[in-house]
This record gives structure tokens, C-alpha cells and sequence, in this order.
């Protein structure tokens, strides 16, 4: 019989306002995930195409041009397609080449809201 005479104001629980709250939290996370995940899932794909030069052994001997377009041709081929904003760049140190991609993305969140993702990818090419 004690528990159903407690006072009222020593219950505890999510009250409208928390709850609001909570409602207000999670669907701001869920909007960063649906506008942010494309972009990382791209950046996921950039660096998969430079393991797969990597494991490409036979572009460790040719020029820096075709390493390049052989990069860019790769990426055309794993559905990047937008590789204006990308900048490719490709060293050549002894018996190793160098790959780097580096890229910003800005995306829209809402209203006058962005975020600005910086990508910085490396891969070296040894020659055997």
C-alpha cells in the first residue's frame, strides 16, 4: 500500500519537455548522418582505388601523366564522377611513387548551415 500513497512530486520519468528534448537531439544527429555519409562513403571509394593502384604493380613504372589518368579512370569507373574539386598528384622518390588525392567537400546541413570536409589520401606504389 505504501507505493501507490508516494507524493506526486517524488516520481521521476521522462516528462514532455525531456522527451522534446531527446525527440530534438536525435533527429539532429540523424540529419548530420543522412547529409554527412555520402561524402565519407565517397572518401571510403577514393581510398580503395589507391589500394587497388597500389596492388597494381605494373603502374610503378610509368610517368607520373598516366599514373594519374590511370587514378582518375579508376575512380570514373567506381562512380566518382564529380573529380573536379579532387586534386591528384603524383611524385616519383628513387623506386617508389607517391599518389596523393587531396579534396574538400562542402555540403549543405540546413538553412545556411555547411559542413567542410577535408580529405588528405596517400598511397605508395613501390616498384619490385
Amino acid at each position: 500500500m505504501k507505493a501507490l500513497t508516494k507524493k506526486a512530486g517524488s516520481q521521476r520519468g521522462l516528462t514532455i519537455f525531456g522527451g522534446v528534448l531527446l525527440l530534438l537531439f536525435v533527429s539532429a544527429i540523424t540529419l548530420l548522418v543522412i547529409r554527412l555519409a555520402p561524402v565519407y562513403i565517397e572518401n571510403f571509394t577514393v581510398k580503395r582505388v589507391l589500394g587497388d593502384i597500389v596492388d597494381d604493380g605494373g603502374l610503378a613504372y610509368k610517368e607520373p601523366y598516366e599514373v594519374s589518368q590511370a587514378v582518375r579512370e579508376r575512380m570514373r569507373q567506381s562512380a566518382i564522377h564529380d573529380q573536379k574539386h579532387m586534386k591528384v598528384g603524383v611524385k616519383r622518390s628513387g623506386a617508389t611513387t607517391i599518389v596523393t588525392i587531396d579534396y574538400t567537400v562542402l555540403r549543405p546541413v540546413v538553412g545556411n548551415l555547411s559542413a567542410l570536409m577535408e580529405f588528405h589520401e596517400r598511397a605508395e606504389i613501390k616498384a619490385h
